[in-house]
C-alpha cells in the first residue's frame, strides 16, 4: 500500500514542474527507501 500512495505522489509530481515540488520519504523499511530512490 505504501508503494501504491508513493507512486500516486511521484506520478502527480511528474504531471507538473517537478523543480517546483519537494517530498521527504520516510520509512524504516529499507526495501522501501530502496524503492523510492528508484
Amino acid at each position: 500500500m505504501y508503494h501504491t500512495c508513493l507512486d500516486e505522489v511521484l506520478n502527480n509530481i511528474a504531471k507538473r514542474k517537478p523543480e517546483q515540488v519537494r517530498i521527504m520519504v520516510a520509512s524504516h523499511n529499507e526495501d522501501t527507501v530502496r524503492y523510492a530512490i528508484q
